[in-house]
């Protein structure tokens, strides 16, 4: 209603504007229609007026931008208006412009996506899904006002234990040593006399995957030695041990030691590095131990094998 408030005004200057009016050129500017300056227009553009004042054209060229204009009355009588196209058409158009590059584009698309399933059992079994979509277009007409695109979309979801991804960014797999919980028999011995060891039973246990866990073994060396230096042992401490894969375990475990002979107990520590293999549910280990105390005056050095069973 502003706007053709302003037309209705401009108009009227047109009507009733006296002769003189007509020896110069009139801008009518659009905050507010009754302000007007007699000029001399020199260059009219898309963006800008260039003109001189009609009291003094020997002075400076100025430049006003067409944004400020509502019409130029010329001196022969034309009259040349300046209305910019609705905001909401030039929206609606960009936006509709918009619409029909994104029809167009998704016409004809194939794009893979990569993703990484683990297991709910958190055993860390990577899984790769590969899923292909595929859009073959059969028509596509694009107009200025609508698109028409019409296609056969097949889709197919693939799963496989090959991941798709470089091996560099492939996640590393992880195995839990809880898998190496064994119960079951072993020797344990120095190394100076190896035929006076200690047949042992007893369990090495671990607590989740994370590592942490216990050992617990008694031991006897009846028939291996003298009647009157026979002896039994217990071993009871913490342990640690790391799954380097699924079918291989290194562990070591800091134990309380004590030893029973000849109406006598003795105490010590012993410490016991080792190697467990896995064959389905069955454990060979192998290690070393050093241990002081339970009756020695120095440390001594020995080994242990054994063969454990998982549950």
């Amino acid at each position: 209603m502003r706007l053709f408030n302003k037309l209705l005004w401009v108009c009227a200057v047109v009507l009733f504007a006296t002769p003189a009016a007509f020896s110069q050129d009139i801008i009518v500017f659009k905050d507010k229609a009754s302000d007007e300056i007699q000029v001399k227009v020199l260059e009219v553009t898309k963006k800008s007026v260039t003109y001189k004042k009609w009291s003094y054209q020997d002075g400076p060229t100025f430049t006003l931008e067409v944004d400020k204009i509502l019409a130029i009355k010329y001196q022969n009588g034309e009259m040349q208006t300046f209305v910019k196209e609705k905001k909401s058409d030039s929206k609606e158009k960009s936006a509709k412009t918009r619409e029909d590059k994104k029809v167009v584009s998704e016409v004809s698309t194939s794009k893979t996506v990569d993703a990484q399933v683990v297991k709910a059992d958190d055993t860390s079994q990577i899984y790769s899904l590969s899923r292909s979509q595929t859009t073959s277009p059969a028509a596509s007409t694009t107009t200025a006002n609508n698109v028409a695109a019409a296609g056969n979309v097949s889709e197919s979801v693939s799963t496989s234990k090959s991941s798709v991804l470089p091996a560099k960014l492939q996640p590393t797999k992880s195995y839990s040593v809880g898998d190496f919980f064994e119960y079951g028999v072993s020797y344990f011995a120095p190394f100076e006399e190896p035929g006076t060891g200690f047949y042992m039973v007893g369990s090495q246990m671990f607590f989740g995957d994370k590592g942490f866990g216990a050992e617990f073994r008694v031991g006897f060396n009846f028939g291996l030695v003298d009647s009157e230096y026979a002896s039994s042992i217990f071993l009871i401490g913490p342990s640690y041990g790391y799954a380097i894969n699924e079918n291989i375990a290194v562990s070591t475990s800091l134990n309380f030691l004590g030893a029973y002979s000849n109406d006598e107990f003795n105490c010590g520590a012993a410490f016991m590095p080792k190697v467990t293999l896995k064959f389905g549910k069955v454990l060979p280990w192998f290690g070393v131990n050093a241990s002081y105390g339970a009756g020695a005056d120095d440390v001594v050095f020995g080994f242990q094998v054994g063969v454990g069973f998982t549950l």
